[in-house]
Formats: C-alpha cells, structure tokens, sequence
C-alpha cells in the first residue's frame, strides 16, 4: 500500500514537471525569438488592416471621379436647353422664309420646261435673248441663260464649260438653302436626347430621397425637351425634303436650256468653227 502511494506520488510529480519544463520551454522560445512574434503580428495586423484600406481607397477614388463626372454633366442642363431654344427660333425663321418663298418664287414658276426646248428649236438664234424673257422661268435662271447667250465670241468647248460653271454656281445657291434644314434636322434630335437624360440623374437621386417633388420637375424638363427636339426635327424634315425637291427640278431645268442653247449656236460662230 505504501509503494502505490509512492508511485501516484512519483507520477504526479512527473507529470507537473512536463508541464512545467513545456511552460519554461515556452516563455524560452518566446523570450529568445522576438522577432518571430514581431513578424507574426506584423502579419496579421497586415492581414486585418490591409485589404480594407486598399478598398478604401479605391472607393473615395471612384467617388470622387464620379461626383465630378455628375457635377460638369449637370452643368451642361443649362447649354443643352439654351441650344434648343436656338434651334426652335432658327427653325421659326425658317418656316416664315420658307412660305414666303412659296409664295412669292416658286408658284411663279410656270414654264414647262419641254414646250420651252421646242420653242427654242423653233426659233431663229438672235430671238433666244426675248424668248428667254418672256419665258416663265424664274429670275435666277434667266440670268444664267443671259449670260450664256452674251459670251458667243468663245469657242463650243470654252462656252461648254462656262455654261457648267453657271450651272454649278445656281446648284451651290440652292445648296446653302438646304444647309440650315439638314443640320438642324440631325442637331434637334441629339439635343433633344440630350436634355432628357441629364435631368434624369437628379430625379433619381431625389426618387431615391423621397422627394417626388424634385422628381416630377426633372421628369417635366426631360419630357419637355424631347417634345422640343421631336418637333424641330419634323420641321426640319419636312422643310428639307421639299426644297430639295424643288431646287433639284430648278437645276434639272436650267441644264436641259443651255444644252439646247449649245447645240443651236450662232450661225457666225458656227461658221468661223468650220
């Protein structure tokens, strides 16, 4: 009995020993490695901290880029509208001018241009000058066809090629007509567009907030400037098409007259030719 006692007694003390000596062997390792723990803790305060910083900074980067991209895009709302408010008194003028011309030049133009050529062929050269004026051709064109018929001491390919440069010179009068109508035609709409979604950015916003009030007034500017835009564009369109309509049938005529003119020269010029 006394020898179990012994041996409990033994193993207990064996027991705290190992413990005791891993304790010592413990703060030893500790004590004669600080820079391990250092590394250690350096490690896993960089694991914790790190990555939220970085993310950190990316996000105040991407918004502050963002607010600066929403500030200048909200400084445009007051341009956009500006411009389209030009465009609607530009395309005003350009309906008044373009009734106006109805009126007063285009009706007038009451020639046929085939019973004109055959009236031509019919008559003798030097009466072409008051056949062309009391012709139903409008004023531009006779002009043209004066001054064709004024220059017969040039040769057939010299008066050819002067009869090209007048034809060129009524087709870039026209043109300058058409000009206005074409650019408004593609700017109405882009401006239009435009006006309609930079209003929406805030109404978001103000949706987002609560505010239905700041809401429905960006909601009326973005739906008033596309109206705007809608309607310079079918303007534009219509004005567009219908000029150029009649400015190509203006050109068309002029063309075949002095192709005729040419062809019936003058019997003293044909002459000195041969």
């Amino acid at each position: 009995m006394h020898l179990a006692r012994d041996r409990q007694s033994a193993s207990g003390r064996c027991r705290k020993c190992s413990v005791g000596e891993s304790e010592g062997y413990a703060r030893q390792s500790a004590e004669v490695c600080p820079a391990t723990k250092q590394h250690k803790t350096s490690a896993e305060n960089a694991g914790q901290n790190g990555p939220g910083e970085s993310y950190g900074e990316k996000r105040m980067i991407s918004s502050t880029t963002t607010n600066i991209l929403r500030a200048v895009i909200s400084e445009l709302q007051t341009p956009v509208v500006a411009v389209l408010l030009v465009l609607m008194a530009v395309t005003v003028v350009m309906t008044g001018s373009f009734i106006c011309e109805f009126f007063t030049e285009h009706r007038k133009l009451s020639e046929k241009i085939p019973e004109l050529i055959e009236r031509i062929n019919r008559a003798e050269f030097s009466e072409l000058p008051g056949l062309i004026e009391e012709s139903g051709l409008l004023k531009r064109q006779k002009a043209a066809v004066r001054k064709l018929l004024q220059e017969q001491s040039m040769t057939r390919t010299s008066r050819e090629a002067y009869a090209a440069q007048l034809l060129f010179d009524e087709e870039e009068h026209y043109h300058r007509y058409i000009r206005w109508p074409e650019a408004i035609l593609r700017l109405g709409p882009m401006f239009g567009l435009l006006g309609t979604l930079i209003p929406l950015g805030p109404g978001l916003m103000a949706l987002g907030k609560g505010d239905t009030m700041a809401l429905s007034k960006s909601l009326l500017v973005a739906f008033d400037t596309t109206a705007a835009g809608v309607i310079i564009a079918a303007v534009a369109f219509v004005i567009f098409q219908i000029r150029r309509h009649w400015y190509r049938s203006y050109a068309q005529g002029l063309e075949s007259v002095m192709e005729v003119i040419l062809e019936k020269e003058e019997p003293e010029v044909a002459h000195a030719e041969r």
